[in-house]
């Protein structure tokens, strides 16, 4: 059985891409990693708007509220002036506040309250003390001032009321009151002022206009007095209209003629349809059936006589001939009948078309006389009309013109729109600078700097960090993730900390004055129960179980120099030897040979001089360490060519000699992107083990590492990410489950050991 794993690049695997997923918990996890910028930057922003707090003057805040309501200062209709306000218009509270912020009450504010002789806002007043200043140069001052003066004010309007607040900042409190206080007052002098000068303008007006109706109404009477001449018409009620009553008598006889008009042609229409014999011999008096029943007798005798004589005879001939001249008389008969009834019909048809003629013509004229009588009419009544609403605008004018005197009489005071609902009272406290403020958006701007320090940090951090990211790029399998010592997780394990009640032991790796501090290698078999240690026995498991096929010989290497690579080697060494397996520790790191200083040993015989020596392996160049089943072959001697040492086929038949005589061999290598030695040694064995240094090792270098192996057709099984911070990332999480069962352990043996000591001080 094995454990599944990602396909390496030298199994021929397609890389797999990654799913996105919004990992919340690696971002937390970077700002605890980075929380040391994170606390200082915020410090910092603490300590400049302390700062800014200290250094910014105070200001006070003086708050009079007014009540502004919709009032028509005139009766006028028609919006005649600009004081008219219409109680739809959208416009108009807005209008409002924009007149309090408007320069000009401001000027108003800076006369009331004589600001242009402060010397606090005019500094030219005692330079110009005794001289006399123009107009033009006044109000140049007046302006300046009511703009620094408006620069304080800010009209709040309340929703859904008619109340404004008018609330005035500065330095004194005492002034902050009279500003407010001026503004307000300022705000209904001017409205007085606006509705007297409207008033003044709309009297204008309405003399003006009243003058100009009267003379219109004049007019208009002279011109309906002459059109009444003109028309020479008694009256133009339509009731009385001689015309119009004989318009209706005649239009009703026409009617009638051309009733019996359409009566007459459809008679006609009727006879020409009529067969002629059956027209005759309705209007003949039966001679016509006389003369027809005759003729059938005859007939009929021909045909008797036609069987006894035939038709050339002389009887027949005669009485053929009388038969055609009755035929004659028969027809004639018919013709002159139906002629003369047609002839009649026609007649009366003309008759009654003469007679609607004549109607039709006289009501053509009787219509053309009523139209001219109409038109008149309109005219009349257009001009009587104009002069009835004439005469109702001057009654209206001058209805108006008496209200206004009256309203101008009055004052405009008690019909104001403005009310002073609270005066502004003089402020006790400052409103800023506001210490809660300052702290808040101290800690709102730290913090949100101090996320986005980290994150920049992060971004241009280009180092391996965490085993997802070695997945995610390598497209490789993180065997084990070994945590970083200086940290003190996953190093200590259950052995820091107390139990209430007694005293502090020392951790192991707490040193007392002068001790050495405890190194990471052979801690698997110094320090067993160690967290650290647990991380190397996963990676055994885990390295037993990457592959369907039984290692034998596994290389260690790395992407550069202090990766951990030797260290990774050398406590797999140990956790290998201690399943009870004959390991063999090999160092062929020919360069840079440390493996004999862990184990302090002698380096003057090893790798090297057994493939240099040429003959069989001697077994004297094993050593045997403290570690049971472990054994350690050393570099030896530093040689002037190590690839070609490695490189050779001495080499090769020493390693397949390893496999049979050793259960397992682990072989500590050079950095793969330093020199080939690694990609030479790797590829002669079962496969290469690539140690990688979280927060050291560059992405490329670390894609450079892999790629160079792969292109050898190296196989490898598997990373080790070393010197990782356990506290972030799921691996963070094993350790502290383990340490959680360490420590559980470590209590207990703690207790048995001094209930044991306790038993032999009674004894």
């Amino acid at each position: 059985m094995s454990l599944p794993s990602h396909p390496s690049p030298a199994d021929g695997g397609s890389p797999v891409g990654p799913e996105f997923d919004l990992d919340l918990g690696e971002y937390l996890r970077r700002l605890r990693r980075h929380w040391k910028v994170v606390a200082a930057i915020i410090l910092t922003m603490l300590a400049y708007h302390a700062a800014r707090y200290k250094m910014t003057p105070k200001v006070y805040e003086a708050r009079a509220r007014i009540q502004i309501k919709r009032v028509n200062v005139s009766s006028l209709s028609g919006g005649a002036g600009l004081f008219m306000e219409n109680w739809w218009n959208l416009e108009y509270y807005p209008t409002q506040y924009k007149l309090l912020e408007s320069r000009g009450l401001a000027e108003d504010v800076v006369r009331l309250l004589r600001l242009q002789d402060d010397p606090n806002f005019n500094r030219v007043v005692a330079a110009q003390e005794g001289t006399t200043a123009s107009a033009d140069a006044d109000s140049a001052v007046v302006g300046k001032i009511a703009q620094r003066l408006g620069g304080g004010l800010q009209v709040i309007p309340i929703r859904k009321t008619q109340l404004v607040d008018l609330v005035y900042r500065s330095d004194s409190p005492q002034f902050a009151m009279r500003a407010a206080n001026a503004f307000a007052e300022a705000f209904i002098a001017m409205g007085v002022k606006a509705r007297a000068r409207t008033t003044s303008n709309a009297s204008t007006f309405l003399d003006e206009e009243i003058e100009n109706v009267k003379s219109k109404i004049v007019a208009g009477q002279r011109n309906l007095q002459q059109f009444n001449r003109e028309q020479n018409m008694v009256t133009f009620d339509p009731e009385s209209n001689i015309t119009r009553r004989g318009l209706a008598s005649i239009s009703q006889d026409y009617s009638d003629a051309t009733a019996q008009r359409i009566d007459k042609e459809a008679r006609y229409r009727q006879l020409q349809s009529t067969p002629r014999e059956s027209l005759a011999d309705s209007l003949s008096g039966g001679l016509v059936g006389d003369t027809r029943a005759d003729l059938l007798k005859l007939r009929s005798e021909y045909q008797t006589k036609l069987q006894t004589f035939k038709e050339g005879h002389p009887t027949m001939v005669d009485l053929r001939a009388t038969i055609d001249q009755r035929q004659g008389e028969l027809d004639k008969l018919i013709d002159e009948k139906a002629s003369q009834a047609l002839q009649t019909a026609y007649a009366a048809l003309q008759t009654d078309r003469s007679r609607e003629l004549q109607l039709k013509r006289e009501i053509d004229r009787l219509t053309s006389t009523a139209i001219d009588e109409q038109t008149a009419a309109g005219e009349y009544k257009g001009l009587q009309v104009e002069l009835e609403n004439d005469e109702k605008l001057l009654n209206q004018l001058l209805q108006q013109q008496s209200e206004t005197s009256i309203s101008a009489n009055m004052g405009m005071r008690d019909n104001l729109n403005v009310d002073v609902v609270d005066r502004a009272l003089l402020p006790r406290t400052a409103i800023l600078p506001s210490l809660r403020r300052s702290v808040s958006l101290g800690l709102l701007t730290g913090t949100l700097f101090g996320i986005l320090a980290v994150f920049l940090l992060e971004f241009f951090d280009r180092s391996i960090k965490s085993s997802e990211e070695v997945e995610r790029l390598l497209d490789l399998p993180v065997l084990s993730v070994i945590p970083d010592i200086s940290s003190g997780r996953g190093v200590y394990g259950y052995y820091y900390g107390r139990r209430p009640g007694r005293p502090r032991s020392r951790g192991w790796m707490e040193t007392k004055k002068g001790e050495s501090e405890l190194s990471i290698e052979l801690l698997p078999h110094t320090q067993p129960k160690l967290a650290i240690s647990e991380a190397y026995r996963s990676l055994r498991t885990a390295l037993l179980l990457s592959s369907a096929e039984q290692l034998k010989v596994v290389t260690v290497t790395s992407a550069e120099t202090g990766e951990g690579k030797t260290t990774t080697a050398t406590n797999l060494a140990v956790v290998m030897a201690q399943l009870g397996r004959k390991v063999l520790l090999v160092d062929a790191d020919l360069r840079k040979p440390r493996v004999h200083r862990i184990f302090k040993t002698s380096n003057r015989q090893g790798l090297v001089s057994l493939l240099t020596r040429g003959s069989r392996v001697d077994r004297d160049v094993y050593r045997s360490t403290e570690v049971d089943n472990l054994y350690l072959l050393t570099s030896g001697p530093t040689p002037p060519n190590p690839a070609e040492l490695l490189a050779s086929n001495r080499m090769f038949e020493l390693i397949q000699y390893l496999k049979e005589e050793f259960d397992f061999v682990i072989i500590d290598t050079t950095p793969a992107l330093a020199v080939t030695d690694a990609t030479l040694v790797g590829a002669m064995s079962d496969g290469v083990l690539l140690c990688l240094r979280s927060g050291k090792l560059e992405r490329e270098d670390a894609k450079a590492c892999a790629n160079r192996l792969a292109m050898a057709e190296v196989r490898i099984l598997g990373t080790v990410l070393n010197r990782h911070r356990p506290a972030s990332g799921r691996y963070g999480k094993h350790y502290r489950i383990y340490e959680a069962y360490a420590k559980a352990e470590a209590e207990a043996e703690a207790e048995a050991k001094a209930d044991l000591e306790a038993a032999d001080s009674a004894a």
